[in-house]
């Protein structure tokens, strides 16, 4: 797993929180990327934030069938959620690419978890 030795002191950090914390901060990221005010946004611990926001790539985006994704760091977890909240996919390890041909038309968050990091991002599936 790769580490990055500086990075700026405006890192956002993850603390040990409790669920409804967790479900908030979820449920903001949700509505900010929705409205499009950003794409990505990464809590780190370990990794450098622009690092990893750099490191990991989603295409195709739109997609239809397959959602490759390609990063440098061990992905732990994927999850795919409805705007509201729904989780519709779930895999474990490192994944690297997600069938979502089953999924409804729409705007979704994808959820990565790497072993102390989370990346939320948007993706819209055609």
């Amino acid at each position: 797993m790769k580490t990055t030795e500086a990075c700026s002191a405006s890192s956002a950090k993850l603390k040990p929180q409790t669920i409804n914390k967790r479900l908030c901060l979820f449920v903001c990221m949700a509505l900010l990327i929705a409205l499009g005010t950003f794409k990505t946004t990464v809590f780190a611990n370990s990794i450098c934030p622009k690092d990893l926001e750099k490191s990991v790539t989603f295409h195709p985006n739109p997609v239809v069938d397959v959602l490759h994704i390609q990063s440098e760091y061990t992905i732990s977890r994927v999850m795919i959620h409805s705007l509201s909240g729904q989780l519709f996919v779930q895999q474990r390890g490192n994944v690297k690419s997600i069938d979502v041909s089953a999924l409804p038309k729409g705007t979704f968050v994808v959820r990565i978890i790497f072993e102390n990091d989370l990346m939320l991002s948007r993706v819209i599936v055609k």
